[in-house]
């Protein structure tokens, strides 16, 4: 098939930034668009064309000195409003060339060397050549094409998709003269058909036969066609048709398809910034292996609408639409980010995640026509840290904008990075890569004073090879200077680091990423613990139970190191009446009690089963219990290291006299009270 179709040059040399890589093309319709012709096989029509379709070609073709060569390029993706497309050649020569002129024609029909001739001859194939886009040449196909027109009417007012056109009878040829074949036109958007008069017109093959005679249909559906279904307007017969001359219907109804051809790793987006964030315009992906660097140079453009009207960095697994697709965090070049959980970071001075030092009162001219040079850096230890430095076009402003996270888990050995446009566009003008020199000099919970992942003690060291190294937060520096989070998982060797009970920050010696270095971490003195720091005691009790006022409640705050050996690995309530004498009921974290009034209370809680056990190690517990002169309630709000939260409650059981004394106890674990 062939397409009424013309295409601008967009420039005289083509570079590719990625040596040996693939070429992607970006071929845009004008809004003026209407309609386009579409053909079978050697000119058999197929009806009418308003938009880019998946599976569309693109024959492109340069020069290198005297040689030609032609490629074709397949629609791979295209808008939702068909206007856009982009065009694939995984072979493609274009990523060595240089030099030289090239030219673009749209052509999805198998034989294209046909007969060459001028505008006068069509039915036409037109190609754009390196000259002006009103100058155009034509391919004249092997038989004519006309076109029916229908003036579609209808007393009950409906809606369509699309329509097929069907020889009932008669001589007619069409699509080779099987009478049962049909031609398919879609519309660009919805048909509504009423007592107005609506003209569609519908390209045909009329050679070497005579229409005399012949009953043409146009049936309206919105399903594919199957003249067993219902959805069916077909009122429209041989009384209803006229049709005209393909050249007449050419110079008046059919609008060509203007396109401007660019090169998606040269320009992303369009010049005037109207792509926008629905719009889903971005660049290549570019894949970063642990342990490199990528360093990607462009030119930032910008409607300068807002501040985030720039450049967007998307951070994931693999490219987009890939099976597996998954976000690690977006970037935008106006000092904001979010991830895949939907957090947010906004530079906070305490936490080395995100950094500008821009000037927001020069911010928007100096990005539009910014020189943009970027570093991707996915370390060995598993951040990736992107520093991007953007020198304003005149040279007056140089910006630093940095963002690490951690991303990496164990099957992640590459991150994949791509730019999107909002009200931006970009000139992609370098890529290279290179090896990853970072080496973590030291690693530390404690950023600028703050404490991100802090010890509790009370009166006994910890070993912390028995109650565990941190999960979290662990901010590696490197030997450059740079500060990141790095992977907890790679902290595989804590064999002598102990915590002694001081509050205060200490240094140990622990192996990450299966190198000797040095972690610093903030202890934080408790007011007391029950227990043992070997995590193998049998119901050690706390040494401060006491009692519950009537009408009143307490709280109290522990943070747990636990074996994980068992559900119960963690702390445990006695409620009681005055001195203990009698135990009303003892609730465990776990949705288990009993106790003499333990059939009174209401259990509900809402754990995650799956990871109940293993999250009790270094989770942090508000224990509350609440006098109700007679009822009381137990209530375990728990947050786990991940930050995930869930809650353990016992409401409702009865006390006498309004008596409530309560003490805790735990097993196979070491439990420090905060407050």
């Amino acid at each position: 098939m062939a397409a009424i179709f013309s295409c601008s040059k967009e420039a005289s040399e083509v570079t590719s930034i990625v040596k040996n890589e693939p070429v992607s093309l970006s071929l845009g319709l004008n809004d003026g668009t209407k309609v386009a012709l579409e053909y079978g096989s050697l000119g058999n029509s197929n009806g009418l064309k308003t938009s880019w379709e998946v599976g569309d070609n693109l024959t492109v073709s340069f020069w290198v000195d005297a040689t030609h060569v032609s490629e074709t390029f397949v629609a791979t993706e295209v808008a939702a409003d068909g206007k856009t497309a982009t065009f694939y050649n995984e072979n493609s020569q274009f990523r060595y060339q240089t030099t030289g002129g090239w030219e673009a024609r749209y052509a999805n029909f198998t034989d294209p060397t046909v007969q060459k001739g001028t505008l006068a001859d069509l039915p036409v194939y037109l190609e754009a050549k390196d000259i002006d886009k009103d100058q155009v040449s034509g391919i004249v196909l092997e038989n004519p094409i006309s076109y029916l027109h229908f003036v579609l009417t209808s007393e009950t007012e409906q809606t369509f998709t699309h329509g097929y056109l069907r020889v009932t009878s008669g001589s007619a040829g069409l699509l080779g003269g099987d009478a049962s074949d049909v031609i398919k036109v879609a519309f660009d958007t919805p048909v509504t058909v009423n007592s107005v008069a609506k003209d569609v017109y519908v390209a045909a093959n009329f050679a070497g036969s005579s229409t005399n005679g012949s009953t043409f249909q146009f049936i309206l559906m919105n399903a594919d066609y199957d003249l067993s279904k219902t959805n069916v307007y077909d009122g429209l017969q041989s009384a209803s048709i006229s049709w005209t001359a393909a050249k007449d219907y050419v110079a008046q109804k059919v609008y060509k398809k203007e396109g401007v051809l660019s090169y998606v790793s040269g320009q992303v987006g369009k010049s005037d910034n109207s792509d926008v964030w629905g719009s889903e315009v971005y660049s290549d992906a570019y894949a970063v292996q642990k342990g490199s660097v990528m360093t990607l140079e462009f030119v930032n453009h910008s409607s300068k609408a807002g501040n985030y009207n720039n450049w967007l960095l998307f951070a994931a697994n693999s490219a987009l639409g890939s099976t597996g697709y998954a976000e690690h965090f977006v970037l935008r070049a106006d000092n904001y980010a979010w991830d895949a959980k939907s957090n947010s970071f906004e530079s906070p001075a305490d936490f080395p995640t995100l950094w500008s030092n821009y000037n927001w009162g020069v911010f928007l001219d100096a990005m539009d026509g910014a020189k943009i040079t970027m570093t991707v850096e996915y370390t060995t230890t598993g951040s990736l840290i992107i520093n991007a430095v953007q020198v304003s076009a005149d040279g007056n402003y140089t910006f630093n904008e940095k963002f690490n996270r951690n991303i990496s888990v164990a099957d992640n050995s590459q991150a994949v990075v791509f730019l999107k446009c909002d009200g931006s566009h970009y000139e992609m003008t370098g890529l290279s890569y290179e090896a990853s020199t970072k080496v973590v000099e030291s690693l530390s919970t404690l950023y600028n004073n703050v404490a991100y992942y802090p010890y509790y003690v009370y009166d006994a060291a910890l070993d912390l090879a028995v109650v565990g190294g941190p999960k979290k937060n662990i901010f590696a520096t490197y030997t450059d200077g740079d500060v990141a989070l790095v992977d907890a998982s790679l902290l595989t060797d804590c064999s002598g680091a102990v915590v002694a009970a001081t509050a205060g920050n200490q240094t140990v010696s622990v192996k990450y990423n299966g190198q000797n270095t040095n972690l610093t971490l903030p202890v934080i003195m408790g007011t007391g613990a029950f227990g043992s720091t070997v995590l193998n005691n049998i119901a050690s009790y706390s040494p401060f139970f006491g009692d519950v006022p009537a009408g009143g409640s307490v709280t109290k705050t522990m943070y747990v190191y636990s074996s994980c050996a068992n559900n119960w690995a963690s702390p445990c309530t006695d409620a009681a009446s005055a001195g203990f004498a009698k135990f009303y009921i003892t609730g465990r974290m776990d949705n288990w009690a009993w106790g003499d009034y333990s059939d009174s209370a209401t259990k509900t809680s809402n754990w995650n089963w799956d990871k109940f056990m293993a999250y009790q190690n270094h989770c942090k517990i508000v224990l509350t219990l609440t006098n109700n002169t007679s009822t009381g309630t137990i209530r375990y709000d728990v947050t786990y290291w991940d930050g995930e939260t869930h809650f353990q409650e016992y409401a409702g059981f009865t006390i006498d006299n309004s008596e409530l004394a309560y003490r805790c106890f735990t097993e196979n674990s070491y439990v420090v009270a905060i407050d």
